[in-house]
């Protein structure tokens, strides 16, 4: 007996609850599981696997902060996602430490920090590269045009991939063009992937 296709979900969680929050008024509180799940049952993956289960691979991609972005104490909001999905059967939840770049004004001496790179989207493309070879059909939730190479290089092994994100504002229009079919917009779904 033959095993069910593979679908191996990459989710860039900032590419999703950014967009959410821009949206629903504050950051949604996403099950990353569910979310695949309406990634694989939203989409019609019969066209490239046929009707049929799929066994699920999720990884989840969040760049944190130990304690405030732009203002807003993530320890309470990210420390409860982290903790919910590192609890989660499924998901493989991947941090990447944010870092932070100090600039100083020539001209006064003032200081000013922000947040930096925190180098999600060039860890999904390489775990995107990697998995492609054992993967029936990768399905990448983000709107991030930074992986177009990536999903290109994907699709030039012959590995079906699928768009998903936020919504079409949020999706570049050359990503979401290279999708096997049509991409998916998640603020029309967001309702079926949040936490209970």
């Amino acid at each position: 007996m033959s095993k069910p296709p593979l679908v191996t979900v990459f989710v860039n969680v900032g590419n999703v609850l950014y967009p959410g929050r821009a949206t629903l008024g504050s950051f949604p509180v996403i099950d990353v599981y569910k979310l695949a799940e309406v990634a694989v049952g939203c989409r019609r993956l019969d066209k490239l696997i046929g009707d049929q289960e799929v066994r699920l691979d999720v990884h989840a991609y969040l760049g944190v902060e130990p304690n405030v972005y732009n203002g807003i104490d993530t320890t309470t909001f990210f420390g409860g996602f982290v903790a919910r999905t590192k609890a989660q059967d499924g998901v493989t939840l991947h941090l990447l430490q944010n870092r932070r770049r100090e600039t100083r004004c020539r001209n006064c001496g003032h200081t000013t920090s922000k947040l930096g790179e925190k180098g999600v989207g060039v860890t999904i493309a390489l775990d995107m590269y990697e998995k492609a070879a054992i993967s029936d059909v990768i399905i990448l939730v983000s709107g991030d045009a930074d992986l177009i190479p990536a999903v290109q290089r994907v699709k030039d092994q012959g590995t079906p991939v699928v768009i998903a994100a936020w919504a079409s504002k949020n999706t570049s229009d050359m990503l979401a063009s290279l999708s096997d079919v049509d991409p998916l917009f998640l603020k029309d779904y967001h309702n079926n992937f949040l936490a209970e």
